[in-house]
């Protein structure tokens, strides 16, 4: 188990349950969408038990689980139990994909709880669409449900655009000029890009971006690649933003030669 599954409260689990209790709830709503009022409600879940994002799956899958209970415990929805099916996605989008379309067309489940990955997210909607089931993905990605979205996919959290724009005008008087760190994946494109044309809608600078292959430990040879002089010459030359899906706090670039984080957004600010 990761450092995650150690630290999280107990307000966050609930929160993590009354998420998935949500999403069990908004489905049975739609008008004609289950078929026999006395059949189960098949609740599928492409979750990241395994690889890089394994932390996260873990309370997901804890929170879906306790979910079902709790709401069979108390007769389910409108008298109809819950039966929950889980898939391991890997954290990698094609074995996403596969999970998905197993949970659909092999588990019958009458809609999707979806993967954090953003990647697997946007994989996974042309599935959702093609096979006309329901989607409630967690990744934050903002063409989830933007410019790759369509009416089978409900968005349940924020997007990136959310978390940027929300952020953005205490952030700019924290300096003008920006170097962006982020994953090489969908979800840390869409914050690396949402960023630099917030900075720059505000007067500011986004002068470089630079992308980490997923799953990367060593910072190193990326933060090395920052141009100090073009943003300040002291020996404490940048002010640190780590934004993360895992549990990490704010650091400032000197106080340490390495960082380990599983999903990164860096904000460098002069």
């Amino acid at each position: 188990m990761g450092k995650l599954k150690k630290a999280i409260t107990r307000r966050q689990f609930l929160k993590k349950s009354a998420v998935t209790a949500g999403a069990v709830g908004a489905a049975s709503l739609i008008p004609g969408y289950h078929v026999n009022a006395a059949d189960p409600i098949r609740v599928g879940s492409t979750v990241d038990l395994t690889g890089v994002l394994a932390d996260f799956g873990y309370w997901v899958n804890r929170s879906a689980e306790a979910a079902v209970k709790k709401i069979n415990s108390s007769g389910g929805i409108g008298g109809r139990e819950l039966v929950y099916f889980k898939e391991d996605t890997e954290s990698k989008p094609p074995t996403g994909v596969r999970k998905a379309r197993k949970l659909i067309q092999r588990d019958k489940v009458d809609f999707v709880i979806g993967s954090h990955h953003s990647g697997i997210c946007l994989a996974c909607n042309p599935i959702f669409k093609e096979l006309k089931t329901i989607g409630f993905p967690n990744g934050s990605a903002t063409s989830i449900t933007g410019a790759k979205g369509h009416p089978y996919v409900f968005r349940m959290n924020e997007s990136v655009l959310h978390e940027v724009t929300s952020a953005s005008d205490w952030a700019i008087r924290q300096g003008k000029k920006w170097t962006l760190l982020g994953l090489d994946y969908a979800w840390g494109q869409d914050q690396c890009n949402q960023w630099a044309k917030k900075v720059e809608s505000l007067g500011g600078k986004a002068l470089d971006k630079i992308m980490v292959p997923l799953g990367t430990d060593n910072l190193v040879p990326y933060l090395s690649r920052i141009n100090v002089r073009k943003q300040r010459s002291s020996s404490w030359p940048f002010s640190l933003v780590a934004q993360s899906l895992s549990q990490n706090k704010l650091k400032t670039w000197g106080s340490s030669t390495s960082l380990n984080m599983s999903e990164l957004t860096i904000v460098l600010m002069d």
